[in-house]
């Protein structure tokens, strides 16, 4: 007599098992809610560059603190209220985060070093295209 196999033994679909080409595992894998990698480069006021890793979704100044990134600070834990975690996005980047909220910009204008491309890196939120990401970091006593 033949044995009938339980379907809740089956094995997972592909793209369960973390199979699949390339773009397409990485994106069944966010859909799923799966963490992953993203790495991020910070170039501090004097040129010293270190390169990290952060889940996707989490902000630049969450990774950076994470990851004890010297001249990256923050008073009010990420609420966009102290401007401390002022970065410089890299030029090539810079484009492919969303606009500065009003809040945002309001905090940024009263900088004394302030760029094109300065942002607050409490507003940018690491996602999947943001792997490779450069931002470059102030000195806090610049400007003091």
């Amino acid at each position: 007599m033949a044995q009938r196999g339980c379907a809740c033994r089956k094995a997972p679909p592909a793209a369960f098992r973390g199979e699949g080409a390339g773009g397409r595992d990485q994106a069944a894998r966010q859909k799923r809610g799966v963490d992953f990698s993203v790495r991020v480069t910070f170039i501090d006021s004097s040129g010293v560059a270190r390169t990290i890793e952060a889940t996707a979704g989490m902000s630049v100044m969450e990774a950076a603190l994470a990851h004890h990134i010297p001249e990256v600070e923050s008073d009010c834990g990420g609420s966009c209220t102290c401007a401390m975690c002022h970065v410089i996005v890299d030029e090539a980047w810079f484009g492919k985060f969303a606009t500065a909220s009003k809040n945002e910009a309001s905090l940024l204008s009263l900088l004394e070093v302030l760029k094109p491309n300065s942002r607050l890196s409490c507003q940018l939120k690491l996602s999947a295209q943001m792997d490779g990401l450069i931002v470059h970091t102030l000195d806090p006593n610049a400007g003091a």
